[in-house]
């Protein structure tokens, strides 16, 4: 077994799919190290099953052990051409600082999750394994408080549009207008979750809808990712929200009863969006607008007198790898 770094050949059609130079040369194992795996550019860290590789301008040769200290000049190599510094000396111990450095929105896909709730690096055999999942933020919501004008108790809330309320144990929208409320709680990281049972109680088409929203902006300027139910339309919707500007990324069609209460779940990984309506995936989406915000919100309207728009037992919570990343980086792998 060999190990490299291999750039790509192909075109990225159908018919020649982007692949690891290294495959010409014999069965090929990859972590694909790409910030952006639509392009050519960049490289796949390979294990080859081959005593041997042939001098290939493609490929650069780590040798064939995962442990064991590297020559400098591999290491310095290394550096130069993914343009990172590595505190690690061993390329077993190197596979978790790329993954967290350099490989980009895919950096977790090698990841595989264990029954245990560890994570294990895989390039043909299992060649690390992380720790367990912990330190990753997680944020609830239950609304079970008295009736008030003021959002909570288990979180601070800041209404940015209209008008969001406690009654009876849930949040309602209590005017005509769209409006929004933002958990004052920030996760760890931009790739998370939010999650709520959202629910409108009735009234006439024209104006009805409700959703969660990530990678919220921390002030008043709004940006962020919305996932919701538009009942006008009789749709799932994910929107792209930047300063104000809303851009559709996907709709699929759901018939939404009034008065029935769903699970909305919307996540953001990387690059990828996904929406989910009582556990059941929905619509998938890509988009590359909105980094780095780390809130949440509840967002809807009811535009029907004595009708509203309706939250109750929300929670947002980081990724299990985006946490497992935020580990690595405060235990000092490779140290």
């Amino acid at each position: 077994m060999r190990y490299c770094l291999s750039q790509l050949i192909g075109d990225g059609t159908e018919s020649s799919p982007f692949d690891a130079a290294a495959a010409l040369y014999g069965p090929t194992w990859r972590i694909d190290l790409r910030g952006d795996v639509t392009q050519l550019a960049g490289y796949m860290l390979c294990a080859v099953d081959t005593p041997s590789l042939p001098n290939d301008s493609r490929l650069y040769d780590l040798g064939d052990l995962l442990d064991g200290v590297l020559p400098n000049k591999v290491l310095n190599s290394i550096n130069t051409r993914l343009g990172i510094t590595l505190a690690a000396k061993d390329l077993r111990r190197i596979l978790p600082e790329l993954l967290i450095q350099w490989a980009g929105a895919g950096k977790w896909k090698p990841l595989r999750p264990t029954r245990q709730g560890m994570y294990e690096i895989w390039l043909r055999d299992k060649v690390y394994s992380l720790p367990v999942v912990a330190g990753g933020t997680t944020i609830t919501e239950t609304f079970n408080t008295a009736d008030s004008d003021i959002l909570g108790p288990n979180l601070s809330w800041t209404e940015l549009e209209g008008d969001i309320d406690v009654v009876t144990n849930e949040a309602r929208t209590t005017g005509l207008t769209a409006s929004a409320a933002r958990a004052e709680s920030a996760l760890a990281t931009d790739d998370h979750y939010v999650q709520a049972d959202v629910l409108l109680s009735g009234g006439a088409t024209g104006g009805r809808f409700v959703g969660v929203s990530a990678r919220r902006r921390s002030d008043a300027t709004n940006t962020y990712y919305w996932f919701a139910l538009d009942d006008d339309l009789d749709q799932v919707r994910v929107y792209r929200v930047v300063a104000g500007t809303a851009t559709l990324l996907a709709n699929p069609s759901f018939i939404i009863v009034m008065g029935t209460s769903y699970l909305l779940k919307g996540q953001v990984n990387g690059s990828s969006l996904e929406v989910w309506v009582d556990s059941v995936s929905k619509a998938t989406a890509t988009d590359t607008n909105i980094v780095d915000n780390l809130y949440t919100e509840i967002r809807g309207r009811n535009n029907n007198a004595g009708q509203y728009a309706r939250w109750d037992n929300f929670e947002a919570g980081d990724l299990a790898a985006a946490a497992a990343a935020q580990n690595l980086m405060m235990m000092g792998v490779g140290h």
